[in-house]
């Protein structure tokens, strides 16, 4: 299934340049481009980088090779991602959005399989990012369908045959109506994708450069096979470092498995204090401080560009939230979830709200909410928050706008607080009656998408959400369901269309950009290509890297490497690659994790607890030390405490509701 790559070009289909990569792979890189081009005018030709993040970085490493090549009158190439490039190219057809794809697909499991809410959303998920994974993987001809059924039978089995043969083909099947109809109208979004791949290899020209920030294998199968294809009309340049840092000794021994020098001969060739530091603490308040212990102490030293890698997001946001108290702003690259900011959260309780007549907690929170009732004083939003709760309480009501409304007639309130409170549950009535979802009615999504819109008008929650930056792109993907809705078939219940709804949150990310600083929160794939005078992954535990497989309920592993797809042993491989790109490419690496929060283990990632059982053997002593709060705890922090800033940060900004 998957192309004939070259081992000895590490993974590639072409021959690899391996560049000396020093301490600074991007300007490496860029010297060896330019002295390979043997012209200066790039323009027209094409660089391929795994991140658009690095393409500053690299825009600035290529003037700085050209001034030391004396090349004053360069003309720079394109530096762009692949899947960027592709989107570039027109089709003759539409292609299908993902959400009505989605849509569509949950309406035929409902109809079909009986699978319903949450759990079918889930399932329609799980199915479409298995045919995603075939489509990148495998042609839809009828030699590769034939091939997979081949290879499904190999996979699996004994007593688990029969559900594994249902389950393929399940899968297979949706996967070929979904990529076998090439002319159908609209096309579906991943083989869309691979048809402009294929117009792009069709229309190759221009030299292409494709660099590299692994040291090894682990290519990406679909980038190997454009690259092989696009080899066979134009010249194709693989760039790739060679790490040559004597302190990534000990890893190479450890990673790659070459055993041809004793470990102790490696580990002794390791530059005193080079090795990452591993810091393990027993909660989230420990792993917090530790990350901004470890920031200051950098910043003091005079490290300017720092990187933050959230792969434990809820430990980076309270570091995120220390440092900022300290006068350290961090520029938000990795965003978060939508779903997790203030403003997804109030519209969901004003769903929870509408749906279950008011339930006391849910109403409470959704009054102390800035984004509903934008237009009244926040003092006397407050009011009307605790003068409903102390009826409720005064009256033990759980919940029902029509026992508090009966309850407040009988309250000692001040005239102009009770007229404020009957002005409140009028508008949560009119507001829960636009949605009127207690008769059950299943209702086409775009009538759902007009209801909510008026309901979020009456309770003063759009003009909330219109102020706030992540308020703003809350609103702005409801009005993109809303225009998905007009062409998604099918009818679904108010529990459906709620779950629709938070599924879309769950899948967008917010970032806030007002805030610029040196000191960066970003992902791991980001750092491609870049260097940093330091970065600390946060969360560096072995539920996270290196992470779940891409379609967890589908195509298991036995599955996948009998189809050719990328598994379990491939991503251990990648990750490893990309952890060697970190120790070599940036200053300073510290990593953290929680080793045993409410008393359940929770261990390092396997690539660095080998990495620190090999120094411990090696050297007699390992590279994990514990952070501990200090003596004060958490109370401690009530005092800030004085701490350098670092330069250029900017004053405070506005953070928003993330």
């Amino acid at each position: 299934m998957g192309a004939n790559l070259d081992e000895s070009s590490g993974g590639w289909p072409v021959p690899v340049v391996r560049v000396p990569a020093g301490a600074r792979l991007p300007d490496a890189l860029a010297a060896a481009l330019l002295e390979r081009a043997g012209t200066d005018n790039l323009a027209g030709q094409v660089v391929l980088v795994p991140s658009m993040a690095a393409a500053p970085g690299l825009r600035s490493a290529l003037g700085r090779a050209a001034a030391r090549l004396h090349r004053t009158a360069l003309f720079p190439p394109r530096i762009v991602t692949l899947g960027a490039w592709a989107a570039t190219v027109a089709l003759p057809r539409a292609v299908e959005r993902p959400r009505e794809r989605l849509a569509r697909l949950y309406g035929a499991l409902k109809s079909r399989e009986g699978l319903r809410g949450a759990g079918g959303w889930q399932v329609a998920r799980a199915l479409l990012a298995a045919c995603d994974v075939l489509t990148q993987g495998t042609d839809p001809g009828e030699d590769s369908i034939a091939a997979l059924r081949r290879a499904v039978r190999e996979a699996y089995r004994g007593r688990a045959a029969q559900h594994a043969g249902f389950e393929a083909r399940l899968v297979i099947d949706l996967w070929r109506a979904m990529t076998g109809a090439a002319d159908a109208e609209p096309l579906d979004p991943a083989f869309a994708e691979r048809l402009r791949l294929s117009r792009l290899v069709a229309a190759a020209a221009a030299p292409l450069w494709v660099l590299e920030h692994r040291p090894c294998g682990a290519v990406p199968g679909p980038l190997a096979r454009f690259v092989a294809a696009y080899a066979a009309r134009a010249p194709v340049t693989v760039l790739a470092p060679a790490w040559d840092r004597p302190h990534l000794a000990l890893a190479r021994a450890v990673w790659s498995g070459d055993d041809r020098l004793p470990l102790a001969d490696r580990v002794r060739a390791i530059a005193a204090g080079a090795s990452p530091q591993l810091i393990h603490a027993d909660s989230l308040e420990a792993e917090a401080d530790a990350v901004a212990a470890v920031v200051r102490a950098w910043v003091a030293a005079g490290r300017r560009d720092i990187a933050l890698v959230a792969l434990d997001r809820l430990a980076a946001r309270r570091a995120r939230a220390l440092l900022e108290r300290d006068g350290i702003l961090i520029a938000d690259e990795a965003g978060w979830r939508l779903s997790t900011t203030s403003a997804a959260t109030a519209l969901m309780r004003w769903l929870d709200c509408a749906s279950a007549d008011f339930p006391q907690g849910d109403l409470l929170d959704l009054l102390r909410s800035p984004f509903v009732f934008a237009d009244m004083a926040p003092a006397l939003r407050r009011a009307v928050a605790g003068a409903i709760d102390r009826v409720a309480r005064a009256d033990n009501l759980t919940g029902g706008l029509a026992l508090l409304r009966r309850a407040l007639a009988a309250a000692d309130l001040a005239d102009d607080l009770r007229r404020a409170v009957l002005r409140v549950l009028d508008a949560l009535e009119r507001g829960a009656a636009q949605l009127d979802p207690a008769r059950g009615a299943a209702r086409e999504l775009r009538a759902w998408s007009d209801r909510l819109s008026a309901s979020l008008e009456a309770i003063g929650l759009a003009a909330g959400l219109a102020d706030d930056a992540a308020g703003a792109q809350v609103g702005a993907l409801l009005a993109a369901l809303a225009d998905d809705a007009r062409h998604a078939p099918g009818r679904l219940e108010f529990a459906e269309w709620r779950d629709w709804i938070a599924g879309a949150l769950e899948e967008e990310t917010f970032r806030d950009t007002r805030i610029r600083s040196s000191v960066v929160m970003t992902d791991l794939e980001a750092l491609a290509l870049r260097r940093f005078d330091g970065v600390v992954l946060i969360g560096a535990d072995a539920s996270r890297l290196p992470g779940p497989p891409a379609a967890p309920l589908f195509l298991g592993e036995g599955m996948r490497a009998a189809l050719g797809l990328p598994d379990a042993a491939q991503r251990g491989a990648a990750l490893r690659a990309d952890l060697m790109h970190l120790l070599g490419a940036n200053d300073a690496v510290a990593v953290t994790w929680r080793d045993g929060e409410r008393g359940e283990a929770n261990p390092l990632a396997p690539p660095l607890a080998l990495l620190d059982a090999a120094h411990r053997i090696a050297a007699g002593t390992g590279l994990a030390r514990r952070h501990r709060l200090p003596a004060a705890g958490v109370a401690a922090r009530g005092t800030a405490r004085a701490a350098p800033r670092a330069a250029p940060l900017l004053p405070r900004a506005r953070a928003g509701s993330a």
